[in-house]
């Protein structure tokens, strides 16, 4: 976090970043106890993250209503 470069973000939101020392303290103080040390990932498993995060942002997956169902076993309506 604090190695993070905002530099690396798009431009639209590079200005929303809250990096100051202050919030940075704030969100390392309060960061679950599993999340302080750095996992240490193969190279495979860092590709394979980002290829899933990735898939998560997918412009497919922005409008996904074709594969909502009409109907369900339940009865319940659908939204």
């Amino acid at each position: 976090l604090r190695e993070f470069n905002p530099a690396t973000l798009p431009a639209a939101v590079q200005s929303s970043y809250h990096g100051d020392q202050a919030t940075i303290d704030d969100i390392l103080r309060t960061l679950d106890f599993q999340l302080r040390t750095p996992l240490q990932l193969t190279e495979t498993e860092q590709r394979e993250l980002v290829a899933f995060l990735k898939a998560l942002t997918d412009p497919a997956a922005r409008d996904l209503t074709a594969l909502t169902p009409a109907s369900v076993p339940s009865g319940l309506p659908v939204p």
